[in-house]
């Protein structure tokens, strides 16, 4: 019998999600419906980006423990590193580019990120 208090997920059996070089894995094996929040673990390979985006309704708390990436986040660019963590505001735009070394991120969206009807927005050049 499942125990309600906790559940035990490994990262290679969460399901996946290829957004152009972003690698998504999502950790909430509940679904993010029944939550007010949803979690996920986030990999760029080396060298690797994905273009400016932004979420209307959605914060985004990132803690990076692998690697570093490049982010311009509201028009300011700095490094974040292993160790580091930022949190994202609706509404602001944001891009990562990982640097030789890749990156692996642990993420957290509230409301839930839904990939059905995602509150995604790219940047149109």
């Amino acid at each position: 019998m499942r125990n309600p208090r906790f559940q035990r997920q490994h990262l290679k059996r969460a399901p996946r999600h290829l957004l152009g070089a972003l690698h998504v894995r999502d950790l909430d094996a509940r679904g993010a419906a029944a939550r007010r929040w949803s979690f996920h673990h986030i990999q760029l390979p080396p060298s690797q980006g994905h273009p400016p985006v932004r979420h209307l309704k959605t914060h985004e708390w990132i803690y990076v423990y692998h690697g570093a990436v490049k982010a311009v986040v509201g028009g300011k660019s700095f490094r974040l590193a292993s160790g580091d963590f930022l949190h994202i505001s609706p509404k602001i735009w944001h891009a990562f580019r990982a640097e030789k070394a890749g990156v692996k991120a642990l993420c957290l969206f509230m409301p839930p990120l839904s990939w059905k009807s995602p509150d995604v927005q790219k940047k149109l050049s």
